[in-house]
């Protein structure tokens, strides 16, 4: 397991109250007081693997992590006894760098378990990656109003795929679920991104829907279950144009994808590059509904 999971019992405080913050969305970055630290060492030297210890405790779920999941990751190749050393040792060097920086830390920064387990010192540290997911769990599990709130919050959190450019193994290693932690999390961006269009629609917003599902699209057009939520949307706008206009564009990347360079013209003819059944059964009921209420208005 990847630590715990946010729930009624997980407290994050937020970021000006921390001594650190830890940023995992979009790259690796680590600030105190405003200020970008640095992974140097009194010696100048760069500690890289001490603050790696930092970005997997920050990207993974908040809670323990155990001391074998901890060494798998850090040094794959090394047997328990010299694993725990070397935990011992990287966590202590991590503690000298950044209170070189910050000096009055008054942490360890890596809290051990009786039982050698790890975790952020959650009163000192802030991560970006367990607020996303405390936000991302209101979001499921609070009412209308503030759970509309916690997705707004989750979604400004989330700056791009978590660590990107960084060079660490475990970061792409595939999970009990065949994901890897970026996609995990890549995925949650997308669940909240889904509740949020979907409670801008229930308060009567369906153009805020719009402007988020787009966000989506613009990542990855052919997520064809938000092209039918666009749909709803426009349906709910009365915009007929946007809606035949939405449906083009998704064959049109349909066609871009699977197409044959050789033959393009047998694959645009081919039913197997359309739309999925589902998704043209939307598409026709929301302009049937269009066709309905035009209908109705002219005759009144």
């Amino acid at each position: 397991p990847r630590g715990g999971r946010p729930g009624p019992g997980v407290q994050i405080i937020e970021p000006s109250r921390a001594k650190l913050q830890v940023y995992c969305f979009g790259g690796l970055r680590v600030t105190a007081g405003g200020h970008e630290l640095s992974p140097r060492g009194a010696d100048g030297y760069r500690q890289n693997k001490a603050w790696e210890l930092l970005a997997y405790l920050a990207a993974m779920r908040p809670g323990p992590l155990s001391r074998v999941q901890v060494i798998t990751a850090l040094w794959p190749t090394t047997n328990e006894a010299n694993g725990l050393s070397n935990l011992g040792a990287i966590a202590s060097r991590l503690r000298d760098v950044i209170e070189l920086q910050v000096s009055d830390l008054g942490s360890e920064v890596v809290c051990r378990g009786h039982d050698s387990s790890s975790r952020l010192d959650t009163k000192a540290v802030w991560s970006d990656v367990h607020q996303f997911l405390q936000l991302s769990w209101e979001g499921r599990h609070s009412s209308s109003a503030k759970a509309r709130e916690a997705c707004e919050r989750a979604r400004d959190l989330y700056l791009g795929d978590l660590l990107a450019g960084t060079p660490y193994k475990w970061l792409h290693e595939r999970g009990g679920g065949a994901l890897t932690l970026q996609e995990e999390y890549r995925e949650e961006f997308r669940t909240v991104t889904r509740r949020l269009g979907s409670l801008y629609c229930d308060e009567d917003r369906p153009d805020l829907a719009v402007a988020v599902y787009r966000t989506l699209l613009d990542q990855e057009p052919l997520l064809e279950d938000i092209v039918r939520r666009l749909y709803r949307c426009y349906q709910l706008l009365g915009d007929r144009v946007a809606i035949k206009r939405e449906h083009v564009q998704l064959q049109d990347n349909l066609r871009k994808v699977y197409a044959d360079p050789d033959e393009p013209e047998r694959v645009i003819d081919s039913d197997l590059f359309q739309p999925s059944a589902e998704t043209m059964e939307a598409y026709a009921e929301a302009l049937a509904d269009l066709d309905a209420r035009a209908r109705s208005s002219r005759a009144g």
